[in-house]
């Protein structure tokens, strides 16, 4: 029985050391898929629109009332990935990456203030026919 024990708990350091060295070594893939699984288990999907100049990235999903997740300055949409998930089993979501962040290319002329970001999101939720929320 001891050894028993002993062999799990080799076992079990084994799998801790492993993970340790695997995140020292890829701590971008384990990111990313931790990003994913989010998504996934929220049920979004990452979509694309073009609204004038700027390509917008952002994620949609779930189902009945509209939440717009809006993320500040320096963030992304992705760092809302957590909430998401308790979010999407009674809402529909969508969780946009503001121009200049993410995965949204930022245009060098453009400004990037809080009024010009407020006007490109009302575009957006313009361009992707929100009408509520």
């Amino acid at each position: 029985m001891a050894r028993l024990i002993k062999g799990i708990l080799i076992f079990i350091l084994v799998l801790i050391v492993s993970g340790g060295v695997f995140y020292y070594w890829f701590p971008g893939l384990i990111l990313e898929s931790a990003k994913h699984a989010l998504r996934f288990w929220a049920g979004l999907e990452r979509r694309e629109v073009q609204v004038d100049d700027h390509h917008w990235v952002y994620l949609e999903g779930g189902k009945g009332e509209t939440i717009l997740f809006v993320h500040g300055f320096g963030a992304e949409k992705d760092r809302w990935g957590t909430f998401l998930p308790a979010f999407s089993k009674s809402y529909r979501l969508i969780v946009p990456d503001l121009p200049g962040f993410g995965e949204n290319a930022r245009i060098a002329s453009a400004k990037f203030d809080i009024p010009s970001q407020v006007r490109r999101l009302s575009k957006f939720v313009e361009a992707i026919g929100l009408n509520r929320f």
